[in-house]
């Protein structure tokens, strides 16, 4: 059984993310996907900081409508999530992108 891939439309264009040390960090949001059931959320920083890299982490809503993010930690889904966020970006958008580990 192949996985169902799918971009996520979004009215949202930015997202603050909160460091393990306790920063805020305003983003951009590049893209929401999915992959089965599991959402992914594609930012990079606002500020000039990115050099064009961005993060990719899991993504969802909880029960009063925000929106909850976190790292992904198993390698084999990290890897699968970057396969086919590259495969939805690099087919629209027409050029490659790179994440921060």
């Amino acid at each position: 059984m192949s996985d169902i891939i799918e971009a996520i439309e979004t009215e949202k264009d930015s997202l603050t993310i909160y460091l393990d040390d306790g920063r805020e960090m305003p983003c951009q949001i590049v893209m929401i996907f999915r992959i089965n059931d599991q959402k992914y959320i594609v930012l990079i920083p606002d500020d000039s900081s990115s050099d064009g890299k961005g993060f990719l982490m899991r993504f969802d809503i909880d029960g009063s409508g925000a929106p909850v993010v976190e790292n992904i930690g198993d390698d084999d889904e990290y890897s699968r999530a970057s396969s086919a966020f590259h495969k939805l970006y690099d087919d629209n958008e027409g050029e490659s992108f790179t994440f921060t580990e």
